[in-house]
């Protein structure tokens, strides 16, 4: 019986401990975990070996890494840098043109003389159409700005997804490790209470069967943190198998989330969407093809300047003139300029409709992070707690001999799914957010700071209007 009673209470008292320290152990967490988060990409400079050789790896640290080194986005800014080149190409004059002609009988001849004509012609545009062309190429080198930038908030955005799996991943193996260690107890009491005649074959058996499935759990995590840490890493354009640190603890979210909020980060969105701007770069370059579009019915000049030796009078040898074409042709220019007006038509509408689905795509984030938010209060405040409650309970239960270890086992395993379910629900507000920074036009790790500008904001300007 003394044995039973040493048995019991070493397991019994491992989880009450353990439940004593729970409600602190976020708090913990953070002071071990954290350290004051960047405000913002400071530089595009920043050095991988400073996050390798960090005790944690930050969120705004990654994402200034990946803008820095992804492959993907360096091809984008080579197309981008290529199209800043054709402005120049548009709006230069032709090559001209230089011509030389012989009459071949006359070399050689005694009755005449050598005999060669020598030309030179330049093309002259319209007034206009090269400022114009230039100007085409301008607005799209410009769209493609734009198309770079959406691209590098695409991917801030999945290196932020990839550090919330990494924190989970952490995080479930931390949790699994302390409820492995919490079992081996529990199955070492199990097995000495059998042993003691106290206790039934059916509790150490179950407990066994629990440690199989845990260690079984710890094989997945480490495999899928792998695989994360691979995918990070090809963000970075590094070694699969290159180390990092482990992931920073999730910030919480810093105010509250109401409507008025929901309604500034919308017309937020609309100014700083790349999107947005890249549509409004195409609107002047579809300007500007129109206006072009309406000089195809001017003509072109051709300037020359010759001289030829066959002519007998001196003063006819050298020649200057002028050419042009004749555009007469005027279904094909109607064409043209229809075509264009299509264009702009078309790229007008695309923003309109890319305004709409913005506005639309701020509002559901706006309303997925709230949702998300709430499910994380929901762990705080209630579920954790009865779970915790639930066990501590028990466990007292099993040191008073009025529970038996399955309800002890059970009660382990709704803690540790609690415990898991409230880190995977931090990660989906830190998802979230991300995603809602991106739809307003921002990197992930600047969301929180958005949102307290904001509010800050609407405070000043609600106490304004009070004033």
């Amino acid at each position: 019986m003394h044995h039973h009673s040493l048995a019991c209470r070493a397991a019994t008292v491992a989880l009450l401990t353990a439940l004593g320290c729970a409600a602190t152990n976020d708090r913990a967490r953070a002071e071990h975990l954290e350290s004051p988060p960047p405000q913002g990409v400071h530089s595009t400079d920043t050095e991988l070996s400073e996050i390798a050789a960090g005790s944690r790896l930050h969120r705004g640290d990654l994402i200034a890494a990946v803008l820095q080194r992804n492959s993907t986005l360096a091809a984008t800014r080579a197309a981008w840098d290529a199209a800043l080149q054709r402005p120049a190409q548009e709006t230069a004059l032709e090559d001209p043109v230089a011509s030389y002609e012989m009459a071949p009988l006359s070399i050689g001849s005694s009755r005449v003389d050598y005999g060669e004509t020598v030309e030179i012609a330049q093309r002259l545009p319209w007034p206009g159409k090269r400022h114009l062309r230039g100007e085409v190429a301008a607005r799209d080198a410009e769209v493609l700005e734009h198309d770079y930038e959406e691209m590098r908030h695409d991917v801030a955005l999945a290196a932020s997804y990839l550090f919330d799996d990494y924190y989970v991943a952490e995080r479930a193996l931390e949790i699994n490790a302390e409820h492995v260690r919490l079992l081996h107890d529990f199955h070492e009491a199990a097995t000495a209470q059998y042993a003691a005649g106290l206790g039934s074959q059916q509790e150490p058996i179950r407990a066994e069967v629990e440690l199989a499935h845990l260690e079984h759990d710890d094989v997945t995590l480490r495999a899928e943190r792998r695989v994360i840490v691979s995918r990070l890493n090809a963000l970075l354009h590094r070694r699969p198998t290159a180390p990092l640190p482990a992931p920073s603890l999730p910030p919480e979210v810093p105010i509250e989330l109401d409507d008025t909020l929901g309604a500034r980060l919308e017309e937020a969105a609309l100014t700083a969407r790349p999107e947005l701007a890249s549509s409004t770069a195409e609107i002047g370059a579809r300007h500007a093809e129109v206006e072009l579009a309406a000089l195809e019915g001017r003509p072109d000049f051709d300037i020359m300047t010759s001289y030829s030796s066959m002519w007998e009078d001196d003063e006819h040898r050298w020649m200057v003139g002028v050419s042009i074409n004749l555009p007469i042709w005027r279904d094909r220019i109607r064409a043209a300029r229809s075509e264009a007006a299509g264009r702009l038509v078309e790229a007008e509408a695309r923003l309109r409709a890319k305004e709409d689905e913005v506005r639309a795509s701020v509002r559901q984030a706006f309303e997925r992070l709230r949702e998300a938010h709430h499910i994380v209060e929901l762990y705080q405040d209630r579920l954790l707690p009865a779970a915790r409650d639930n066990a501590r309970a028990v466990g007292a239960g099993v040191e008073a001999a009025t529970e038996g270890y399955l309800a002890l086992i059970s009660a382990e395993r709704e803690l540790r799914d609690a415990e898991l379910g409230y880190e995977k629900a931090r990660a989906t507000v830190q998802r979230r957010l991300a995603l809602l920074a991106r739809h307003v036009g921002r990197f992930p790790h600047e969301a929180a700071e958005l949102l307290a500008n904001l509010d800050q904001h609407a405070t000043a300007a609600s106490a304004g209007g009070k004033r």
